[in-house]
């Protein structure tokens, strides 16, 4: 496509350049940084990791028109958890994704079947994009039986603070 000079061609390579990299931006994979008995079955928008015995890790990001603030997503999610699901929550606080993006978790435990399980939800909702004018939320799951839990919940809970894309 030729616009007549160098200047509109330059002009729209330098525009493409930018919707390319604007593509693979909104393309890029979540990557979380868990404990070497993790192994990692998906990557993309969603991340998905499980263990030899079953323990379960899976992060996801989607895009929120209404820009609802991290406090409606924490009191949702917790009304859910507690509401709809049966959990007893154990333990919540705040933390801080790898791209520095506030966030809330919870600790809790049901039991399934006759089995203890603990589970961990976080919810990290932000501004993103050229002027920061698309709202994204973020949640990671972590569920296991209690036992495996337990000892896996200090590394998961530090492994927040490296969710990134």
């Amino acid at each position: 496509m030729s616009f007549g000079s160098s200047d509109h061609r330059v002009s729209f390579r330098a525009l493409a350049l930018l919707l390319l990299c604007q593509l693979l931006a909104a393309c890029a994979s979540l990557k979380m940084d868990l404990p070497a008995e993790f192994l990692t079955l998906k990557d993309g928008p969603e991340h998905r990791a499980v263990t030899a015995q079953d323990a379960r890790v899976w992060s996801r990001e989607f895009a929120e028109d209404n820009h609802a603030t991290l406090d409606f997503w924490a009191a949702t999610l917790r009304n859910d958890l507690v509401e709809q699901r049966g959990y007893t929550i154990v333990a919540e606080g705040e933390a801080t994704d790898g791209e520095g993006h506030a966030g809330r978790w919870f600790e809790c435990r049901a039991t399934v079947e006759g089995e203890r399980y603990g589970h961990l939800v976080a919810v990290f909702s932000f501004d993103r994009g050229l002027f920061k004018k698309r709202h994204r939320v973020r949640t990671v799951q972590f569920t296991a039986r209690e036992e495996d839990f337990v000892r896996l919940l200090p590394d998961v809970k530090a492994a927040l603070g490296t969710l990134r894309r």
